[in-house]
């Protein structure tokens, strides 16, 4: 059914600065990150699920992963999945956090569209 939800055009590929993030908004009002990364470009959530900072004020670091700027915690933008896990007290790292959502992208004609996530049950 998901395959059925139409692309969304976010923003045009001269909005993203290389290895840049933005966040925008979809018509259904959830907030998502997209990443650009060299010539590719993913779009995850935009909210940290550790205290749900928006990633889109992170960067990406140098293993492409994108990090929360309020604690640390990062992500792979291509699964979602946590690659380190945020800073608590005292310096010490938590454990990962599990992943993020990861929308389905593509670049077409100078534009950035994203799928949105499946309706929920």
């Amino acid at each position: 059914m998901d395959a059925e939800r139409p692309f969304e055009r976010v923003c045009a590929v001269a909005d993203l600065a290389p290895t840049g993030l933005l966040g925008v908004v979809l018509s259904d009002g959830t907030r998502v990150c997209v990443i650009a990364q060299g010539a590719a470009v993913h779009a995850v959530s935009d909210r940290c699920p550790h205290l749900q900072f928006p990633l889109s004020e992170g960067e990406v670091d140098a293993t492409g992963a994108i990090v929360c700027s309020w604690h640390g915690a990062a992500f792979d933008c291509r699964t979602g999945r946590a690659v380190r896990g945020p800073l608590r007290g005292g310096g010490v790292r938590e454990e990962p956090l599990g992943r993020i959502t990861v929308y389905d992208c593509r670049v077409e004609d100078g534009a950035v569209w994203v799928r949105p996530a499946p309706e929920p049950f």
